[in-house]
């Protein structure tokens, strides 16, 4: 009889020691600091003042336009046009569409190798815009 009870005691304390081990480890396993790494210095551009003079004479990159001919390619993406220039200075293939051709073109798209003469500016990162698209 003695050795029923004691074998009792003996499991249940086994029991006990393995679960307090357990609840040790997930303790320990969700109590590890986060590391977040420090944002990157931005160097903030200095403000410009709003009225900069422009010599006469001369526009900005951003509204001059420029008039080109070429031939018409297509589409190279919703918002962009492939165009192959000819006796261009500019020697830009792909330009992103003003809403006005945008609409205008999904009204009356021409056949690819169409003449054309388009009236483009360039954006300040450099990107041409078509402002207008006029079929030969």
């Amino acid at each position: 009889m003695n050795t029923t009870l004691s074998s009792r005691p003996v499991t249940t304390f086994k029991l006990i020691l393995i679960l307090l081990l357990v609840v040790t480890l997930f303790t320990f396993a969700g109590c590890r600091q986060a590391v977040e790494p420090e944002p990157p210095l931005v160097e903030e551009p200095e403000p410009q003042d709003e009225e900069t003079e422009v010599p006469e004479g001369e526009e900005t990159s951003e509204s001059e336009l420029i008039q080109a001919e070429g031939r018409y390619v297509g589409f190279a993406d919703a918002r962009s046009l492939e165009i192959e220039l000819v006796n261009s200075e500019h020697d830009f293939m792909v330009f992103q569409l003003s809403q006005t051709v945008q609409a205008q073109l999904e009204n009356n798209e021409p056949e690819p190798g169409t003449p054309v003469v388009i009236v483009f500016t360039l954006s300040v990162q450099g990107q041409p815009v078509i402002e207008s698209l006029e079929i030969k």
